[in-house]
């Protein structure tokens, strides 16, 4: 799960426990090294209407259809939502993704997001009880790009620098004019093969984003908004 850092002292993460039971929260750090545990019990018991006894389900998604370049709220609307419910999207050829969705009641979530390029993704809700929905594909038809110059160049002012392999987990990049449903383009420099993965959009000035094995080389990263604006690039080392 990601967590916001503060200081080499202080990390916080949003957790929404509903199942009794022990839990152990480990810390892991850009170059794959992991802290000591912290041990939680959540005893059995709690507030009341928290659990539900069926499976959250998506039955229609408005708009119902897309064109590339879509960039807005996505209504999600089923039955046996829960508060804290979040969205796992599977992009083909790529490992799923989990984004934060905005509670409305019930029956209706919200989803920022925008789609850069044509294509079908898959998606799921996933209750903070673990109560998963069937899967639904959503296809996004391909139309002219967007205008560049409409918004702001992003900048990448942060980001990691150094991985060592094998690495796997979230790293934030930071910096100024991201956009919801930007994406990372990573280049290995020794083979010039290029690799789009998705980002996490947290706010203008800070992306979360998932690294998954990276074979040992040197790479770039850029940040790409969906009106197609590029970042200068960012060079990452994994030893």
């Amino acid at each position: 799960m990601p967590a916001n850092f503060y200081s080499s002292e202080l990390l916080s993460s949003y957790v929404f426990l509903t199942i009794p039971g022990d839990y152990r929260f480990e810390a892991l750090a850009l170059d794959g090294s992991i802290s000591g545990g912290f041990d939680l019990t959540i005893p059995q018991g709690g507030l009341p209407g928290v659990f539900n006894n069926a499976d959250p389900a998506i039955h229609m998604s408005f708009p119902s259809q897309f064109q590339q370049g879509f960039l807005g709220s996505i209504y999600l609307m089923g039955d046996h939502f829960i508060e804290g419910a979040q969205l796992i999207v599977q992009v083909p050829n790529l490992p799923p993704v989990t984004v934060p969705l905005t509670y409305i009641n019930s029956r209706t979530l919200s989803w920022t997001i925008s789609a850069p390029l044509p294509g079908s993704i898959s998606i799921q809700v996933v209750n903070p009880d673990l109560r998963t929905s069937s899967p639904i594909t959503l296809t996004f038809q391909g139309s002219p790009t967007v205008n560049t110059g409409v918004f702001p160049r992003p900048t990448v002012a942060f980001g990691p620098s150094l991985l060592s392999a094998p690495f796997v987990g979230s790293s934030h990049i930071y910096g100024q004019d991201f956009l919801p449903g930007a994406i990372i383009e990573w280049k290995d420099l020794s083979s010039n093969q290029v690799t789009l993965t998705p980002a996490g959009y947290l706010s203008n000035q800070e992306l979360l984003w998932t690294l998954v094995y990276p074979a040992p080389g040197q790479y770039e990263l850029v940040v790409v908004n969906p009106d197609n604006q590029r970042s200068t690039p960012l060079t990452v080392d994994v030893q």
